[in-house]
């Protein structure tokens, strides 16, 4: 028995993907260059439309486990950034469990009670991104998060974005937090860290995200990217508000010089 961390990832409307061929294939070349093949902690299995992601050491503790979790958290915040500019959005959940991977003679067989219980919960999960079963939280020291259930975190992957704001604790509780009209801020604190060049896809993420609530036919699908934009409103409430003002201009966070960071960005799609 293998007690593991443990990534499931499912691309959400898969079905609709695969009746493009040229875009189910982009998916497939870009999740190829993800960082968490690279790694070698992690094995990864990639079907349809499910990635799944396992540590190979068993039984990880304090602060091993904890180190490993935030690079499986990074792992996917890569996969994240990669899928920004496509359209293409997915739900994962991080948990810890038994799972077993066994070389057979014809076959390789994976199977184990995390891999089911994560395949059942992922279904009634609310919203597009990644979400943190609690009995890991406890090892999640750097990125942000949103309880949203007796079971599950949300995690903000626009890690940038979070660095914007100073706050005491990593969990985002209530919008009242925070001081209202602190953007564009000063260019001098995005400038001297260059994070433009981090930033700019993130701001492109939120405005995917908002543009698939007004874009979905589906009541059902708007709903889920709705749910997930009131969560990124209740984290960066001012932040949000500016893009929102501005039609999502990059220089309503701080009047810099960002085409290095467009051009960048451009470069980074290119496999």
């Amino acid at each position: 028995m293998q007690n593991t961390l443990f990534l499931y990832l499912d691309f959400l409307g898969f079905s609709n993907i695969t009746k493009e061929k040229n875009k189910v294939n982009r998916l497939f070349e870009i999740l190829d260059t993800a960082y968490i093949h690279n790694d070698t902690n992690f094995k990864t299995i990639v079907f349809s439309d499910t990635l799944l992601a396992y540590n190979i050491y068993d039984k990880l503790e304090n602060d091993k486990k904890q180190i490993e979790l935030m690079y499986l958290i990074e792992l996917t915040q890569n996969i994240m950034n990669k899928f920004i500019g496509e359209n293409i959005f997915f739900r994962g959940i991080i948990t810890e469990g038994e799972f077993h991977v066994k070389k057979m003679r014809n076959l390789d067989a994976y199977f184990g009670q995390t891999l089911i219980d994560s395949y059942q919960n992922e279904k009634y999960l609310k919203g597009v991104g990644l979400y943190l079963d609690v009995k890991l939280r406890f090892y999640n020291r750097i990125f942000r998060f949103k309880n949203l259930s007796e079971k599950f975190d949300f995690i903000y992957l626009t890690d940038s974005c979070s660095n914007l704001y100073p706050y005491e604790k990593r969990e985002v509780e209530k919008s009242d937090n925070y001081e209202e009209g602190i953007f564009p801020i000063p260019e001098i604190l995005i400038s001297s860290t260059s994070a433009e060049y981090s930033l700019y896809p993130e701001i492109l993420h939120f405005k995917e995200v908002y543009k698939q609530i007004w874009t979905q036919k589906s009541l059902k699908i708007k709903k889920k990217y709705l749910y997930t934009w009131n969560l990124y409103k209740l984290a960066y409430p001012d932040l949000i508000k500016a893009l929102l003002d501005s039609n999502f201009n990059p220089k309503a966070l701080a009047n810099v010089d960002w085409s290095e960071a467009k051009k960048m960005y451009r470069e980074n799609k290119k496999l």
